[in-house]
């Protein structure tokens, strides 16, 4: 499918494998409407028994090829913080081809009637709790763009992060990735979550870029060929 016919997302709690991240410094943006709109509820949340799957294949900081999976499942609706929030579940496993280890991890994100954050679990127990919510309209121009809110962490990180519809206007959208604080301090690193998805709303496409503390290298994967 040619870039024309998809648009980019970021998403900064879609997945969310951060060991810190960098500043990322955006051009102006410009609000460009257009006769159809896209469709961005369906990058947000998922309903109970939603799902899809891609297959990942990329390289690292030391040229190394790896490939993975990433799955997001909309889970049973139930009552959190008390809440009625619907959990999005997210699985990511990462292959070291040449020497066949990999790296799994899991974050579930719960998402209330209005698709508003309520709290996101890491599975290595971190726990983050919204700041400011997310203001991703259900359906939205080219041009347009807003904030993925900002969450605090357990573990003393600050997660924030922006949704851009704006940058490459001729490939029809862009991403921007989200930043970790802690303690005050820009940590090091910067985690890119990409879904790319048609007007309407369906995902097609999938892109990570993270930096990975236990090879001690960043990582680029993507389900593009």
């Amino acid at each position: 499918m040619t870039n024309q016919f998809k648009t980019v997302v970021s998403l900064v709690f879609a997945v969310i494998f951060i060991s810190g991240c960098e500043i990322v410094v955006t051009d102006e943006h410009h609000h460009v409407p257009e006769e159809q709109p896209y469709s961005l509820d369906s990058v947000r949340a998922m309903e109970s028994g939603d799902w899809y799957r891609f297959e990942l294949e990329g390289y690292d900081s030391n040229g190394d090829l790896w490939d993975g999976t990433v799955t997001r499942i909309g889970q049973e609706p139930r009552w959190v913080e008390g809440v009625w929030v619907t959990p999005v579940m997210t699985k990511l496993k990462m292959t070291h081809l040449y020497s066949g280890a990999y790296v799994e991890r899991t974050t579930t994100l719960y998402l209330d009637s209005r698709w508003h954050e309520v709290r996101l679990d890491f599975d290595n127990g971190v726990v983050c709790y919204p700041l400011i919510s997310n203001d991703l309209p259900e359906q939205a121009y080219l041009g347009d763009y807003g904030d993925l809110g900002v969450m605090s962490c357990s573990d003393g990180r600050e997660i924030e992060g922006v949704w851009d519809l704006s940058r490459y206007t001729e490939t029809s959208a862009d991403f921007l990735s989200q930043t970790t604080i802690w303690d005050g301090n820009y940590a090091e690193h910067t985690t890119e979550t990409t879904q790319t998805i048609t007007r309407s709303g369906e995902v097609i496409g999938y892109e990570l870029s993270l930096y990975l503390m236990e090879y001690d290298v960043s990582l680029w994967l993507s389900s593009w060929d």
